[in-house]
Order: C-alpha cells, then structure tokens, then sequence
C-alpha cells in the first residue's frame, strides 16, 4: 500500500494521527509519502514490486497535476491497480472535476459523514457506521435503522 498524503503530509501532526488510530508508521507494508508529482506516481507503479494499491489523500491537492485525462490514463495503464481517491465534498458531491469523474469511473464509493460510511456506486450500496454512538449524534437515532449488514 502507498499512501500519498498530498495535503497534510507525513509530519508529526499525520503521525500522531496515525498512532492515535493505532497504525505503525514503520510498518513496511505501508509506505507513506508527502506529495508526489504524477510522473513519480507513474515511475512507481512501473516497478516489478510495485504497490497494488494507491491511496491519493487529497484530490484537491493534486487539482493542477491530476486532470481528467490523466486519470483515465492511469485507470487504462494500471489495471490491477486499486485507486482509493480521498476528495473534499460540498452538497454531498466531490469538490473538483477529477474526483467528479473518478466517482463516476469506480465500482464502489464511500461519502464520510458523522461517523458514517455511506456507500454507493455498482453495489447494492447502504451505511457502515463507524461509531453508532457518535454516529447517532450527528444524524439522530434513525441511523441505527440504516446500518448496512
């Protein structure tokens, strides 16, 4: 896994989180990275090891770099490669073309919201709530109706 935290970066604040959700910032199996331009991005999926998933954490970081076209090259060049685009959202839709786009292109999407996994796309869709007890603060007690199995 390649994690790309292109909007935080990997300083002490990012690994306080990390520790806080209990993940090891040593762990081998994760590799994290400050912003990387999309020809590192392309170099590091040509290698023979190379990750099987991305994680690209923010898209509105990569606004400039990451159009449209270019997303459609990288889903048609790396096809056994998982793209998990992280994006900010307004109205309950992505905030920048490119992750307009990508949540038209996946099979599968989460919307986070108050402790919520809304999931949606080509799968029979439904919640995943992280917390139930936050979870039910935030979107009141019907929630727990919601829950996905």
């Amino acid at each position: 896994l390649n994690y790309v935290s292109a909007e935080e970066g990997t300083g002490f604040t990012f690994q306080q989180n990390l520790s806080r959700a209990k993940i090891d910032f040593k762990n081998t199996k994760i590799k994290f990275y400050d912003y990387l331009e999309i020809e590192e991005i392309d170099k590091m999926l040509t290698k023979r090891q190379n990750a099987r998933i991305i994680v690209l954490d923010n898209a509105t970081a990569y606004v400039d770099d990451l159009k449209t076209a270019v997303l459609r090259r990288l889903k048609r060049d790396y096809p056994d490669v998982l793209f998990i685009i992280m994006a900010h959202s307004e109205k309950n839709e992505p905030t920048t073309a490119m992750a307009k786009l990508a949540k038209k292109l996946c099979n599968v999407y989460f919307r986070i919201e108050g402790l919520t996994a809304f999931v949606g796309g080509r799968c029979p869709g439904g919640t995943i709530t992280i917390n139930e007890q936050t979870a039910m603060l935030f979107h009141g007690s019907e929630i727990k109706n919601k829950k996905a199995s």
